[in-house]
């Protein structure tokens, strides 16, 4: 799971960055930022199980699994579980 750590080592660089944790201060910073949003969308597209990354290849077996199984229903909610998570990732950046 090392896409969580990269997501906490890009968090905590806004941090030092902005002198804050409040969130109303860490806006609009993908343009300042370039290196730390990129690490972003990295450990976002690994949180995602996008294929190639980390996570791909541990959520990749779980997903195959419920689809072997004909498990429809507990396979759309991960599907969808996965993406939303990726998603506010990438919002909270931008």
């Amino acid at each position: 799971m090392h896409f969580s750590s990269t997501l906490f080592l890009a968090a905590g660089s806004v941090i030092h960055a902005v002198h804050s944790n409040e969130l109303t201060s860490m806006g609009g910073l993908g343009k300042k930022m370039p290196i730390t949003s990129a690490t972003f969308g990295v450990g976002a597209l690994a949180l995602a199980g996008f294929p190639g990354f980390s996570g791909f290849f541990s959520k990749d077996s779980i997903l195959e699994s419920l689809a072997e199984h004909k498990a429809w229903v507990p396979l759309m909610f991960l599907l969808a579980a996965a993406f939303l998570t990726a998603f506010i990732w990438v919002v909270r950046m931008y």
